[in-house]
């Protein structure tokens, strides 16, 4: 008994003796103590084969997540596991789902976190996005039809994709959204509109679905700061008579095309700069004028000197050239 004890400590302290390290230590005395018994940490209790249905019961019913992520991260089922003595149900599988999760836990970009980890270790789990309350999302088909309804009402959130739906997404239909996490993630608020756009386009282009002419519409609508990261005025208005034209029209498709051209966008980048470019010439022309103006009995001297220079030099060349010539003559 002494042995397991100290066996418990040793796994304890081979983490660590940070944050919930007696919690930790607690779980682990019980392990050693009693294999076969169910996992304990921080007052639950769940055999391992039920670990995705207690974590996807705890958010569903907006428990604290945190116990979720030490269990992940410490690996207690797979210390579980190992001191098995008897023969158990083969859990590899199960094993296999919490090592991949690991590699979320402690990410905080949408599409990792512990959302990432539920899906991963609850493979039949049901978006749980709060937006989705009242719909049963089991894949990206699904989803768009239920965004669809939630386009015509007037609580509708601001952005369509949240941290839930992002991880839903990259788990279980990672082609349509994983190219675009960086622009999801991105401190540009404007980038983070367009990768919406961007991946609900891919869903419905890559699953042959029909129109969606209220998420175009939703889309459409929150728009403003696209328009805004176009300089030129001229520009920014064509944009948007673009897009209203396919507004409300249900292809996603269309309305990418309309706002995310990206010849346009370098075209008034590139003459953006060049204004800049010219700004600064001007600017420098001023302030060189102002530093002339400080000095009134210089000012236009050193000009005029100039001047003097080049029409003395001309007219010397001029002389020259008319002896030369007159020289050749004789």
């Amino acid at each position: 008994m002494e042995k397991r004890f100290e066996d418990a400590l040793s796994m304890a302290n081979a983490q660590g003796r940070g944050a919930g390290y007696w919690d930790r230590v607690m779980s682990y005395i019980a392990m050693v103590m009693y294999p076969q018994s169910p996992v304990r940490y921080k007052g639950m209790k769940f055999c391992a084969d039920g670990f995705s249905f207690v974590m996807a019961n705890a958010f569903v019913n907006k428990a604290d997540p945190q116990p979720f992520r030490d269990i992940i991260f410490y690996q207690f089922l797979s210390k579980w596991f190992d001191i098995q003595k008897d023969s158990v149900t083969d859990l590899t599988h199960i094993l296999k789902r919490v090592g991949d999760a690991k590699k979320a836990v402690n990410q905080n970009n949408m599409g990792y976190g512990l959302e990432r980890a539920l899906y991963v270790v609850s493979p039949d789990v049901p978006c749980l996005s709060e937006a989705l309350d009242s719909y049963y999302i089991t894949n990206p088909e699904t989803l768009m039809y239920a965004l669809e309804n939630i386009s015509k009402q007037p609580d509708r959130p601001e952005l369509i994709i949240d941290r839930h739906i992002a991880a839903f997404l990259s788990v279980r239909d990672s082609k349509s959204i994983d190219s675009f996490l960086v622009e999801l993630n991105s401190r540009d608020y404007f980038k983070r509109i367009l990768a919406n756009l961007r991946i609900l386009s891919t869903i419905q282009r890559r699953a042959g679905l029909g129109e969606f002419p209220g998420l175009t519409t939703w889309l459409a609508d929150i728009m403003g700061p696209v328009y805004d990261r176009y300089h030129d005025r001229s520009m920014r208005e064509k944009v948007q008579k673009s897009v209203e034209k396919v507004k409300g029209g249900g292809d996603l498709g269309l309305l990418a095309k309309a706002i995310d051209d990206d010849a346009v966008w370098k075209s008034d980048l590139g003459e953006f700069k060049q204004a800049i470019e010219e700004y600064k010439r001007l600017k420098k022309e001023a302030l060189s004028v102002q530093d002339k103006l400080k000095h009134p009995d210089r000012f236009g001297k050193e000009d005029g000197q100039e001047i003097a220079a080049v029409v003395s030099g001309v007219i010397s060349g001029i002389i020259i050239l008319a002896f030369a010539f007159i020289f050749m003559l004789k």
